[in-house]
């Protein structure tokens, strides 16, 4: 076994008993806001967190959300991502949903360490996409 397939085993035995024990779960993201990884805390007293921003640019307007919400039931966490904008072409939106299991919250290499995974900090989700929609209303109200 190498090191990298130890780490994800004992990682995920952790997660498993902070689970079982504590009620909670954590794991990286990356955050545009915070320009780097950023850790999110859930348990079961708290098992959303949520993040939003907007933005005014010279064409008209943009915003942004994630959320990230605690199945215990499924022994999974909800990834729920999302942007709206209008600029001089019209409005538009985007919508996303993965989930991931609590066992694969730290299994991914992250991008910078994929030469040397046994390197790497840390290790991120194993996001599995569900949905994914979007919406271009100035096409729509033209009939496409």
């Amino acid at each position: 076994m190498s090191m990298y397939e130890q780490h994800i085993a004992e990682t995920r035995e952790t997660l498993r008993k902070a689970f079982s024990s504590r009620g909670e779960v954590a794991f990286y993201i990356y955050s545009d806001e915070d320009e780097g990884f950023v850790t999110i805390t859930l348990t079961l007293e708290e098992p959303v967190w949520e993040y939003g921003s907007s933005h005014s640019h010279e064409e008209g307007w943009s915003c942004s959300w994630e959320r990230y919400e605690l199945d215990p039931v499924d022994g999974s966490v909800l990834r729920t991502t999302g942007s709206s904008g209008r600029d001089c072409d019209g409005r538009t939106s985007r919508d996303r949903e993965d989930s991931c299991l609590l066992d694969e919250l730290a299994t991914q290499v992250p991008y910078d360490w994929r030469e040397d995974p046994g390197a790497a900090p840390f290790f991120l989700p194993n996001w599995q996409k569900e949905g994914e929609r979007q919406r271009d209303f100035r096409a729509e109200a033209a009939g496409y």
